[in-house]
């Protein structure tokens, strides 16, 4: 825990430092990564080793605590829907999940993804590593 807390106080400063002083920013903005990266390490590692059954305890407040199907079920409100995307080869992979529903579909390309959303009765939410794509 001290661990983690000591690397996210670094890297604030690090990137602090890449802000006020143009000059060293490149040299800053790697420690900065660095750092990023070995705090994202070092909470892996501390999640791997937590009870798979319990709670994460302190350790979701310095991170995301991963969530399932069946937590976004039971959190979604009434009339929403999530989809969670994953680009393949292939084109898309869509899990719709909603309070009472979970389906997976399987489209080619941009404008199957957009068929599936269009005409929805309510409003949706789109999870996707890059948002921008869309």
């Amino acid at each position: 825990m001290v661990i983690l807390l000591g690397l996210a106080a670094h890297a604030e400063e690090m990137a602090e430092a890449a802000a006020r002083e143009p000059v060293r920013s490149s040299e800053s903005a790697e420690a900065y990564r660095g750092l990023v990266d070995r705090y994202e390490k070092v909470r892996a590692e501390a999640m791997a080793r937590r009870p798979a059954a319990g709670p994460a305890g302190v350790l979701a407040l310095l991170g995301p605590e991963p969530a399932g199907a069946v937590d976004v079920m039971e959190n979604l409100p009434e009339g929403e829907t999530l989809f969670r995307v994953f680009a393949t080869p292939e084109g898309w992979v869509a899990f719709r999940i909603s309070a009472d529903a979970f389906e997976v579909s399987r489209v080619p390309d941009d404008e199957g993804l957009r068929s599936l959303v269009e005409g929805l009765p309510g409003p949706f939410y789109l999870a996707y590593e890059d948002p921008a794509v869309f």
